[in-house]
């Protein structure tokens, strides 16, 4: 079972059934055969004004540098894009970037992460990866790393909302590998002023960490070395108000234990990617933990982040 890219357009149907109706495409200019692969990407160029506005882009290593820069161009770890005349918008796995005209920089460059040489995909990766490039980009919220975060006042006439967890993790068991060193937990149906409280503990009601967030913000529980060992049960609990409304038990595995890919040794985040779309429920926990932790570096491992976050339909598996 691999993902196929579909090489014929998608009838209109389709389209809306997978895209929606409320975004705008992103239409990309880029000749065909542009160099993309997806372990390497880790921007792209979303927009040129004026279309016809010389954009240089600077390859460290390959292509003859500099070369022309067209809209909907992957952007490599290396890679340098300037512009004196046109503004560029880039979309990296960080946020949107603009250089050029009257803008507080002409060039841009991208830096490669700590951990690029160590990732390894799956034969399935590529071809996933072109297909999110279709997809129209919408805004989502970032994930909470801090120990607390300030909401807006909740109106007083309304109730206290009730939390539903997303549908990638609605399995309350799950299984983790020993070699996370966090994970991400979220849910959906909460007011965006609604304080949520989310809690790490032992079996046995130690605490372990804890983060808030406002609405359906996404928290990072860290793991500490001491209790990542095989075996070991924790507890997850969101708070909403003074209420548990969701409840998770996480039982730390062995990461040989987990799913892999028959085809490849897949690591870090695309082992993440081809189990949030391969793996059963038990084991989301940690695809969606790993997509996260390389979300920020990677811009592949970005779109498939926010498209979980996003309950969005994944392409169809052959």
């Amino acid at each position: 079972m691999m993902f196929r890219l579909m090489a014929r357009p998608l009838p209109a149907f389709l389209a809306l059934l997978l895209f929606g109706n409320g975004a705008a495409w992103c239409a990309s200019t880029v000749p065909p055969g542009s160099l993309c692969p997806v372990e390497k990407v880790g921007a792209w160029i979303r927009s040129i004004d004026p279309q016809a506005g010389e954009v240089r882009l600077f390859r460290p290593t390959g292509a003859p540098s500099p070369i022309s820069a067209h809209a909907g161009e992957c952007l490599l770890f290396g890679d340098r894009v300037q512009s004196d005349r046109a503004v560029v918008e880039i979309e990296t796995a960080s946020g949107m970037v603009t250089i050029g005209r009257y803008q507080g920089s002409d060039s841009y460059e991208v830096n490669a992460p700590d951990k690029a040489a160590e990732q390894h995909t799956w034969s399935g990766l590529q071809s996933l990866f072109d297909f999110l490039r279709t997809r129209p980009r919408a805004p989502r919220p970032g994930v909470s790393r801090g120990g607390a975060e300030a909401c807006a006042p909740p109106k007083p006439e309304r109730p206290v909302s009730s939390l539903r967890p997303l549908r990638q993790l609605a399995a309350t068991e799950q299984r983790v590998g020993t070699d996370q060193p966090a994970i991400v937990i979220a849910w959906k149906d909460a007011p965006a002023d609604q304080k949520v409280l989310v809690t790490l503990s032992r079996a046995d009601a130690i605490p372990i960490d804890s983060r808030s967030a406002c609405g359906n913000t996404p928290v990072r529980l860290q793991l500490k070395p001491e209790v990542r060992k095989a075996g070991e049960t924790l507890l997850v609990q969101v708070r909403a108000g003074s209420a548990v409304a969701l409840t998770w038990t996480v039982r730390l595995v062995a990461p040989e234990e987990l799913p892999h890919p028959a085809d490849s040794s897949a690591t870090g985040w695309a082992l993440g990617a081809w189990c949030l779309y391969r793996c059963p429920s038990d084991v989301q926990l940690d695809a969606l933990s790993r997509v996260e932790a390389d979300a920020a570096s990677y811009l592949a491992a970005n779109w498939i982040l926010e498209d979980a976050l996003a309950e969005r339909s994944p392409p169809k598996l052959e």
